[in-house]
Parts: C-alpha cells; structure tokens; sequence
C-alpha cells in the first residue's frame, strides 16, 4: 500500500515538474518574441527622435543665426536704445548652440561624430561669445557696433553651412550603423526563438496526458480555494460583528470607571454604578449571543427547553432594557395575552435572546417615539417538535412575538437579508447580511433553528413591526387568573399614540380591568372610574384638564410617569408612579399596592368616624 502511494506522489511530481517545464520554456518564448519586438520597435523609435532633434536643432542653430542677423540688418536710429531686444535674439541662437552640446543630443553627437564636426560647434560657439561683446555696445546705443556684428555674422555663416550638412551626414551614418547591428542581433535572437519553439512542440507532445490530469487537479484546488475565501471572508464580517458589538459596552465601561475614579457624590456613585452594571450586562449578553452564533455556524447548538412563567422569563428583556430606552425617551410597553398559559415549556434563554435582539433593534432605528412587545397565541400550525422530553400532558402550538417601533424602519440591505432562510443561504446571501448587527443575525437564525417563522413589516413612515412565531409546549388546563383587587375595575387611559394606547389596553384587559381610551382626556359624564392612567398629556386640551381635576377632586387617582406629564397636570399625579417600560408583573404589582393603599386608607377612614 505505501509503495502504491509512494508511486502515485512520483507520478504527481512529475506531473507538476512537467508543466513547470512547459510553463518555463513558453514564458521564455514569450519573453523572447516580446523583447524582439520591444528592441526593435523601440530602439527605432527612439533613434529616430534623437536623429531628427539632432538635425532640426541643427537646422534652428542656422535659421537662428539667420534670423539674427536680419534684426540687425532691420535696426534704425528710432529703435534705440533696443531695451534687451538685441540679447534676447542673442540668447535664441546660443540656446540652440547649448541644445547640440548638451543632454541626451549633445551625448550622441560627441559619440558619434568626427573631430571635424566637434571642432566647427566649438568655433561657432566661440565666435558667437565673442559676438557678445557687439551686443552689449549695440544695447548701450552704440550704432556703430552693428556693421562689426554683421561683418562677424557673414564670417560665421560658411561654418554654420558646413556644421548642417556634416550633421546630416554623421546621422545618417549613425542610424545606418545602427540598423544593421539591430538586424544581426534580430538574426540570433529569431534563431534561439526557434529553437525554443522546437523544444516547447516536442513537450508538448510528450506531457498532453499529464496535463490533462492536472487540470482536473487544479479544478479541483479552485474549488477549495472558493470555500477557502467565502470562510475567510464570514471569518471576517463576524470579527468586524464582534468589534462592533464590543466595542459599545467596553467605552461606556471604561467612561463609567474614570468618573468612579474622580471621587463623585454618594448619588452620583450610585448612578454610576448602576450604568456600570447595565453595560456590564450588555457585554455579557454580546458574548453569549457570540457564543450561540458560533454553536449555530457548526451546528452544535442544543436547545434547552424547561417549564417556567413566560411573563417573568420574557419581561427581563424590556426591564434590562429600560435605562436605553428611557435615556432616548421611548415609552415602552409588554403585554402578554392571557390566552398564553402562566407555566410554559420553552428554551426561556433563546426566548429572551430573540425578545433582547428585537428590542435593541427598535432602539437603534427609533430616534423617537414608542416600542411595544406582545406575546400572544399564533393561529399558524408548528413545523416541527423541538422537545425531546414531550409527554402527553403539554401540546405543541406556536406563540408570536410582536415587536412594534415607531422609528424610521430598516435599511434595505437589511430587509433582504431578513427575508431569506439564514440556515440555507448561499455565502453571497450570508455576506451580504453583514450590515445586521450581532442580536437580530442570532435572533434570525434561532428563529429558524427553533422551527419558527419570521415576518415584518418596515417603511421610514410607519416604523418596523416584526411578527416571530415559534413553537412552545403547554397544558391543557393552565389557565390565568384575574386578582381580585383590579378584577372589573374601570380605568381611564389618556395617551395620544393610537397604537401604543391599543397595547396598553391590552395589558390592563389581562388583569381583568375595563378599560376607556380617550386621548383628550375629554368630559365623559357619563362613566365612572376608578383609575385614571395618564401615560401622556399632549393631546389634553382645557377641558380635558378641568374634567381631570374633577376626577382628582374626588378621590379618583391618577397615576403615570412624570417624565412623560407637562406641568399642567404633574400636580394632579399621585405619589404612587407607574413608570415606562410598562411591563405586565411590574404594572400589575403598582396597581395592586395602590388599590391595597386605597383600601386601606377607606378603612381607617370609616373606622375613625365610627
């Protein structure tokens, strides 16, 4: 067996030398040809532009030199003094002089030309400096000077001639030269091409079938190489998921701890210190949603499913929320529908995980405004059994978590991807997910993992309204029972949101209460309270205001959240606050103690008048 591996990995081997033979000889091929035709083309192309500067400055050094001598030809007694005309036609006919001895010109025609040629550039560069000395007479009004200069001029000119026509001839002989000593090298560089085309036929005959091998060897490593980058690129998005998500709750940590450390009031401390537990548990619940996600991504995660109270498991979330969304100023509220049983059986920590993501998600895209959560019986039928433990005293049905904000709705990049199945989608899908923070990716993968359903509505008018439906098991005989103390008492909600007053009904109907909305708290004569709930008095006009301080007057109390009340009826409030989030166990216990109190304050009234 290891001769057989043994003999295959030599095969291989050879295999790839093979190719990397083949691969060598034609890029050398291929070098060679390009090399030719880059030598040739151009070395051409730049002979022939020194070539021809080489001359034409030649020829400008003579139609120059020209030229000057017809400005003096030209000068008359009106045109003194010449205010540095004459040097400026001087310093023309220099500059074409300086062109031909120096730079890359001046370099090729001291290579390349006879001494004879060097010698004639080198008197007329000498007899022009000595022109020099005319011109300055000529610039300080010295007439006279011109016939000396034209005199020197006419003895130059024969020497101009002659340095032209011996330019011509030295280019011509250089590029000659040239030409044929790129012609034999053209000669031995085609014959080596040959040569390697004859070699590289003769491989290629000989490797075909090693090729063909490779190739499907080489699929397959780009194939790998596919997975390769779509898991470095998911290993990517998480750890940018992480910074992100860290990132918040370490700053606040860290900002809380320096203000510690300054030494603040007693009230102060205790503030601090509770911002320092709420970050604390914010960072804490990042990595366990951390934690999760990683079990999902390697299919390790095991539900947990355990018989518990939904209202105190799922309000935890709201509740450990609420010092976020009091601090935007979001009235908030948790309503669970008595239809739901007290006692459930469900995996309680991806509940409240899936609540948390939903919440954080409102928070983040509502600037201002209300957040509601409902948990209420799904009329849709459960896909899947996710207890191992099911007996026949609990029945599988699915709840819904209604989660509604009043924000400016979800990006679109985000919308699409919380369409699609997360467990089955291709890596693009996945990647393009990535601008959803950590929570809602966990929360829509439990969702799908628990066997649920997800579905939502968003716009920048109306807000986000998720609807997540998932399984949980319950009894057939567990019923919710109404206390006593709220059972049948009638309330009066004054709250100008619409929809946030249709929640609150609800969660004061759970008690078993009769509830009356108005949002102007206006005169209605004809009903008789024994509460008055005001969540929130922008809508209340005057006559609101009067008819609740005749509630207030006889002995109806007013309850509600200070922060949310104006002036002018934050004197009618009573001492016993319900204060946002409105949750069901916590509302529930301030409206018991305030109907115990007034109760008891009835019953020490009537026994002092006895």
């Amino acid at each position: 067996m290891s001769k057989l591996l043994r003999s295959q990995w030599l095969f291989g081997s050879r295999q790839y030398l093979g190719y990397g033979l083949i691969g060598m000889l034609l890029t050398m091929v291929i070098v060679c040809f390009l090399l030719i035709l880059a030598v040739s083309d151009g070395q051409r192309a730049n002979n022939r532009t020194i070539f021809e500067s080489y001359r034409w400055n030649a020829l400008q050094l003579q139609l120059q030199s020209y030229r000057f001598e017809q400005f003096l030809l030209n000068v008359q007694d009106d045109d003194f003094p010449l205010q540095g005309a004459a040097y400026d036609q001087y310093d023309i006919v220099m500059s074409r002089i300086d062109l031909l001895r120096n730079n890359q010109v001046g370099t090729l025609f001291r290579n390349y030309t006879d001494a004879r040629t060097i010698r004639l550039l080198n008197i007329i560069n000498g007899e022009f400096e000595l022109v020099s000395l005319g011109i300055e007479r000529l610039e300080n009004n010295d007439a006279t000077a011109i016939k000396r200069l034209l005199t020197r001029l006419e003895r130059i000119a024969p020497q101009i001639n002659e340095f032209v026509v011996l330019t011509h001839q030295d280019a011509n002989k250089y590029a000659n030269s040239k030409r044929q000593e790129l012609k034999s090298w053209l000669s031995y560089i085609q014959l080596l091409g040959g040569i390697f085309l004859v070699c590289l036929i003769l491989l290629l005959l000989i490797s075909y079938r090693s090729i063909r091998n490779l190739k499907q060897v080489n699929d397959k490593c780009y194939a790998l190489e596919s997975k390769l980058q779509d898991v470095l690129e998911e290993k990517t998005d998480t750890l940018t998921m992480i910074s992100q998500e860290v990132r918040a709750p370490l700053n606040a940590v860290l900002g809380v701890s320096g203000s510690l450390s300054k030494g603040p009031s007693a009230e102060r401390s205790k503030d601090l210190g509770r911002r320092l537990e709420e970050y604390g548990t914010q960072l804490l619940g990042s990595i366990e949603m951390l934690q999760d996600l990683a079990l999902i991504d390697v299919q390790q995660l095991e539900l947990a499913p355990k018989s518990g109270s939904v209202r105190l498991n799922i309000e935890s979330c709201l509740l450990n929320s609420g010092p976020q969304l009091n601090r935007k100023g979001l009235r908030s509220v948790f309503v669970v529908d008595p239809s739901i049983p007290e006692t459930i059986v469900a995996d309680f920590s991806r509940l409240r995980e899936i609540v948390l993501a939903l919440i954080q998600n409102a928070i983040t895209f509502t600037p201002s405004g209300t957040v509601s959560v409902i948990l209420r019986m799904s009329a849709n039928e459960p896909n899947t059994v996710n207890l191992s433990d099911e007996s026949s005293e609990h029945v599988t049905q699915m709840m819904q978590i209604a989660v509604r904000d009043t924000g400016t709705g979800l990006p679109l990049a985000i919308q699409k991807a919380l369409r699609n199945n997360p467990l089955l989608a291709s890596h693009s899908e996945k990647h393009a997910a990535k601008d959803m923070k950590l929570g809602l990716t966990l929360c829509h993968k439990l969702i799908y993992l628990m066997g649920g359903n997800l579905h939502f509505s968003s716009s920048s008018r109306n807000g986000t309204e998720f609807w997540v439906d998932v399984p949980i098991h319950i009894k057939h005989n567990t019923k919710a029972l109404f206390n006593p103390l709220l059972k049948d008492k009638h309330v009066l909600l004054v709250d100008p949101d619409k929809h946030l007053s249709r929640t609150i009904t609800i969660l004061l109907m759970s008690y078993g209460m009769h509830v009356t909305h108005s949002e102007t708290a206006g005169l209605l004569t004809d009903e008789d309270f024994d509460l008055v709930l005001l969540a929130q008095d922008l809508a209340v006009n005057n006559d609101g205001v009067d008819y609740l301080v005749e509630l207030y007057n006889s002995g109806i109390p007013i309850v509600g959240d200070k922060r949310y009340i104006g002036e002018r009826c934050l004197s009618l409030l009573s001492e016993t606050q319900i204060r946002f989030p409105y949750t069901h166990n916590q509302t529930e216990q301030e409206l018991i103690r305030l109907f115990t109190e007034m109760e008891s304050n009835a019953t020490s009234e009537s026994l002092s008048k006895e």
